[in-house]
């Protein structure tokens, strides 16, 4: 419906601007309305609260993805990926998420999150600057087809911040970074520290 949507998209524009609770409720709205929208519970485990909630959301992504696209459940198992701590299979699975979808500056960002969290900053920054230039084309069509989003272009704003992880790679599950333009250094949960689009019928 339009109202699921209009509810995904003011969802995925609150998380740009790092309005995550906000952003986690609209997501949850846009399901409620639309029970099909496989993206929607992909948006709403990435603005999680807590570790049990990004996972209970990763699996109804996953148990909501007989339409989903090729990008999305490429999006499903980057998340799932981080649940099992295996963040060279996210790493992996980011990489075929940006030769799928070169242009998306969504696919660029979850990308450099997941080599912020392997501490390689220096790729992290170049990706981030790659996702500063394609956010100047249609932000996520292909991976989302049912719908387009507002960009905030706030990649270089978070470069920086990409220094700040340690230098070993995370031990402990932690939560995917496809969530947001306004990507964080840690693709942790909020109660860790702070760190994605498909319409509705």
């Amino acid at each position: 419906s339009e109202e699921a949507k209009n509810a995904f998209m003011e969802g995925q524009y609150a998380s740009d601007v790092g309005r995550l609770y906000e952003a986690r409720d609209l997501f949850k709205r846009a399901i409620e309305l639309d029970p099909e929208f496989t993206h929607a519970y992909v948006n709403a485990a990435n603005n999680a609260t807590s570790l049990d909630e990004f996972n209970e959301y990763t699996n109804l992504a996953a148990e909501h993805s007989e339409t989903a696209t090729e990008a999305e459940g490429i999006l499903i198992d980057i998340n799932k990926a981080f649940l099992a701590s295996d963040i060279e299979g996210a790493l992996e699975l980011s990489r075929r998420l940006v030769e799928l979808v070169p242009e998306s500056p969504r696919a660029l960002l979850a990308l450099a999150g997941v080599q912020a969290t392997l501490n390689r900053n220096d790729e992290a920054r170049a990706t981030m600057t790659a996702a500063i230039t394609a956010s100047d084309t249609d932000i996520h069509r292909r991976v989302c087809p049912r719908a387009s989003s507002r960009v905030v272009t706030a990649a270089s704003a978070v470069s920086g911040a990409t220094t700040r992880r340690s230098p070993d790679a995370p031990t402990t599950p932690t939560k995917s970074p496809c969530a947001s333009v306004t990507a964080r250094s840690t693709p942790g949960s909020h109660h860790q520290s702070n760190s994605r689009t498909r319409t509705a019928r």
